[in-house]
């Protein structure tokens, strides 16, 4: 803050908050902030440096990333270790390999032209739900009108 007594001395700077650069205020001839502007306009401040510091990280580490992507090959032993592990992890049976819906949706995965995507546990069971009501639906509009339903199960 500037007060009477500090005399025309204290207005002859200003800093810049970034680099904590002391500037000469007003500029030579000029009032307002335009050393200020240069400064920030110009390659001195260190805001101006780490913005273009930013950018060129960016660009760095996507040219790193395609210079080191690696083109991953299938291995039948690598495969065959990752289904033993998920059957031991899960405590999945042997059986479970063998299982026509298990090859259907291996087979399925293969049409897409990308790896799919893994739902989540949640959102597994919102689906499962939507699929359980709309086969719910489907049940109930095939019989006669007028039949009553009732179910109960054994548990």
């Amino acid at each position: 803050m500037y007060s009477p007594e500090m005399g025309n001395e204290f207005m002859q700077w200003v800093m810049c908050h970034q680099c904590r650069k002391v500037l000469d205020y007003p500029a030579l001839a000029h009032s307002g902030t335009s050393s200020m502007n240069k400064h920030y306009n110009g390659i001195n401040c260190r805001r101006v440096a780490s913005a273009a510091g930013k950018k060129l990280n960016i660009k760095l580490a996507l040219e790193h990333v395609a210079q080191n992507a690696t083109i991953r090959r299938f291995d039948e032993r690598v495969w065959q270790q990752k289904l033993a592990q998920l059957l031991t992890v899960l405590h999945l049976p042997f059986l479970f390999l063998e299982h026509i819906k298990f090859r259907d949706l291996i087979s399925y995965a293969w049409l897409a032209p990308l790896i799919p995507e893994i739902p989540s546990a949640k959102v597994m069971r919102w689906q499962l739900r939507d699929l359980v009501r709309e086969n719910q639906k489907s049940i109930l509009q095939k019989l006669p009108s007028g039949v009553k339903l009732s179910l109960a199960l054994d548990c």
